[in-house]
């Protein structure tokens, strides 16, 4: 239970921008110390002759080099930050600031900088013998060649974190991963649960109000066995919960102490955002939140793009071939005292198409996304598949009233029609519209 909150808090503190500058920075130190270390308890005998001033000369120009690379890579990802947060949504800044490539970079430069700084305190107050002078010269050429490398690839970064195409790129990424893991176990190895609490159980709600985070499933499972009862999870990653949420339920009912019921609580951790991890209908909405934001800024092509992000997500989890391999694996039960209520799958689909469809409406994206949930409804399965259908039409009644030409109306009309049949729409007779 510990490793597993180990793990999560080293994976959440992996993304901060911070902490892998730090290590780095650390790790400098450490080369200047190596050198000082080895350079007086060996044998200096043969050593090659350094001269100070050389190498002062040289960590110079890499501190005074790598304190401006620093300062010009900062104010970038600043820009970037406002740009993804204006133009896309603020939900998709933590992708960018979660981007290892920025890490990468920001970390070998600001390594550098110490690394320079602190190598030049040492040289200026004579601790260096001559072997450990010559063991720097070797560290300030790795030094050189390692920022040298970072650089050609900040280069080519910087040239990517403009685009607001690499932030969908980043996003669909997340999501998909997300969903893979959703469909490779959609209880995460508990056992099914009921749509319904059971009658006569006993509610447990949290404390605190947010979205949870993670949900600590071997501690619930090893409190199941304590009590010799089953627990209902009602409330899973991705969740908002808040003081009446029933968050689990235990069947038959036990009385708590105040330690199981504190284990109990700790279990699920909260948080006031959402993340990706474990979630994909966050990702899903930020693509969809992308799209409504281009199509009411008359961005059509962002709106499109980001529309087709979720269109492959769905489709490469919940196509007629991948969902029949799926099918076929039955789904390890790891928890046999927990059940878990999934996430159902026909709510990725509304969920995502009714943000876009209440946006202010545009023909180009309203046609695409016509064309995308009748590819939808043609190559997915059930439930996903019928939710298609009945979501082109409710996307054609809500954007009825507010598409100028009656031909262009006339297309989408048809279109909906089309791809709605056989899910138990009310159509108006042929030539007629709806108004929202």
């Amino acid at each position: 239970m510990l490793a597993n909150r180990l793990k999560l808090f080293w994976a959440l503190l992996g993304n901060q921008l911070w902490v892998r500058p730090t290590l780095w920075s650390l790790l400098s130190v450490a080369a200047v110390a190596v050198a000082l270390h080895f350079g007086n308890s060996l044998m200096a005998d043969g050593a090659p002759e350094v001269d100070v001033d050389t190498l002062s000369s040289m960590l110079t120009v890499i501190a005074s080099t790598m304190l401006a690379i620093c300062t010009f890579s900062l104010s970038v990802l600043y820009s970037v930050f406002s740009f993804v947060s204006a133009h896309a949504s603020p939900r998709a800044t933590p992708v960018i600031i979660s981007d290892p490539k920025a890490h990468e970079a920001i970390s070998s430069f600001i390594a550098a900088f110490i690394f320079s700084l602190v190598a030049l305190i040492a040289l200026g107050m004579e601790w260096f013998s001559p072997l450990g002078r010559f063991i720097l010269l070797l560290e300030i050429v790795a030094v050189i060649a390692l920022v040298l490398l970072a650089l050609l690839r900040w280069l080519r970064t910087l040239g990517l974190f403009g685009k607001l195409t690499y932030t969908l790129d980043r996003v669909e990424d997340l999501t998909a991963e997300a969903m893979r893991a959703h469909r490779r176990d959609p209880w995460r190895g508990c056992r099914p649960g009921p749509e319904r609490l059971p009658e006569g159980g006993l509610v447990c709600t949290l404390d605190g109000t947010g979205y949870v985070h993670y949900v600590d499933l071997k501690a619930l499972q090893a409190l199941a066995q304590e009590v010799d009862a089953v627990i209902h999870i009602r409330a899973r990653a991705g969740m908002l919960v808040h003081p009446a949420f029933p968050a689990a339920v235990l069947f038959p009912p036990r009385v708590l102490s105040e330690l199981q019921r504190a284990a109990l609580v700790k279990a699920f951790s909260l948080n006031r955002d959402r993340v990706y991890a474990e979630d994909p209908r966050f990702g899903l909405a930020v693509l969809a939140e992308i799209a409504e934001r281009a199509q009411s800024a008359e961005d059509p092509g962002t709106s499109i793009r980001s529309l087709d992000a979720v269109a492959r997500v769905l489709m490469e989890n919940f196509g007629r071939n991948e969902a029949a391999l799926m099918d076929d694996t039955d789904h390890p039960v790891l928890y046999p005292l927990l059940t878990m209520v999934a996430v159902r799958p026909q709510d990725f689909v509304i969920d995502t198409f009714d943000v876009v469809a209440r946006g202010k409406p545009r023909w180009e994206v309203q046609l695409h996304m016509q064309e995308l949930l009748e590819a939808l409804a043609a190559s997915c399965v059930e439930p996903v598949a019928g939710a298609a259908r009945k979501q082109a039409w409710r996307c054609w009644r809500r954007v009825a009233g507010e598409i100028p030409g009656r031909a262009d109306l006339r297309r989408l009309q048809r279109m909906a029609r089309a791809t709605a049949a056989g899910a138990g729409e009310a159509f108006p007779a042929q030539g007629q519209t709806s108004s929202r």
